[in-house]
């Protein structure tokens, strides 16, 4: 995707863990999933209402090449100027970064992985702005393996 450019991304930020939002996030999902796996239908609950314009969901397609971008929150849709929902992890314009997302990405779908997250990002003429995220496994009805990712965007 022409416009994107990530110029930091920090693994296990302890920014990103001390996010107001994320921590939030985090303790609701470990307070309502006893094996700390939310569930879509939890997800879908009121307690979690606040979060869903901040969410972006994947699931693995079933060749695990890929994943399909299942929900993308209004706050997104604002940051990126676009709606993503539908669309591949591998068309959303990563760069450089795409490798170090996608393992991220794979190890919270397959290995039940959380991951704390903390980049700086240019998009489309846009200024900088900073991008704390919690990556986790969500698990779907079928049985698909998928991952919610919460992000909380700030400008710069």
């Amino acid at each position: 995707m022409a416009g994107q450019r990530i110029a930091t991304v920090e693994h296990d930020s302890p920014e990103a863990r001390d996010h107001p939002l994320i921590r939030e996030f985090v303790e609701l999902v470990d307070a309502s999933a006893a094996d700390g796996v939310l569930t879509l239908k939890t997800f879908q609950t009121p307690p979690f209402m606040k979060f869903w314009e901040s969410a972006l969901i994947y699931d693995l397609d079933d060749d695990r090449a890929d994943l399909t971008v299942r929900f993308f929150g209004s706050r997104l849709v604002d940051a990126y100027d676009r709606d993503c929902t539908g669309g591949k992890f591998s068309d959303m314009g990563y760069g450089e970064h795409e490798d170090y997302f996608q393992r991220q990405n794979l190890a919270a779908c397959l290995d039940g992985e959380r991951t704390y997250v903390r980049g700086r990002h240019y998009w489309n003429d846009k200024n900088y702005f900073i991008c704390h995220q919690v990556k986790m496994p969500l698990r779907l009805p079928a049985g698909t393996p998928a991952m919610i990712l919460i992000l909380a965007i700030e400008p710069e």
